[in-house]
């Protein structure tokens, strides 16, 4: 984070193909002893208190204390649990109003993007993970 800010470059966190449980935390980002929160809220759960259904991070911080935003996180695949394409991008405050300031728009993801069938897929695989005791399985 330090060295993105000192160079004026976005820290962008790809969790494609990592996210979801798939590296034993929820996130890949979250094994290096720090945690960041993509999101505040899951399901009415605030996941920046750790009112998580996992112990994976119940502070918030993965026992460092110290949490990272990033600028970018990239999320697909298993948003779905892989029933239908879907993808996110979701950007803090800076990023979106940089986008959004005169008219632009972010347009991001597949043909698919912001399909009901798709984001209503999607809350039900993230609720039934964040739900399940997704960790012994991994």
């Amino acid at each position: 984070r330090e060295l993105c800010d000192r160079h004026g470059a976005l820290l962008i966190f790809d969790e494609i193909a990592t996210g979801f449980g798939r590296t034993g935390t929820l996130f890949a980002g979250w094994q290096d002893g720090r945690s960041y929160r993509p999101w505040s809220s899951i399901d009415g759960r605030n996941m920046a208190k750790g009112e998580s259904a996992d112990d994976s991070d119940p502070d918030g911080s993965n026992g460092s204390g110290s949490i990272v935003y990033p600028d970018i996180v990239c999320l697909g695949k298993a948003l779905t649990g892989g029933y239908m394409t879907m993808g996110a991008t979701i950007t803090n405050d800076r990023v979106a109003r940089g986008i959004s300031d005169g008219g632009g728009v972010f347009m991001h993801g597949p043909t698919f993007m912001a399909n009901p069938l798709a984001c209503a897929a999607s809350l039900a695989s993230t609720g039934l993970l964040l739900r399940s005791p997704w960790r012994r399985r991994v």
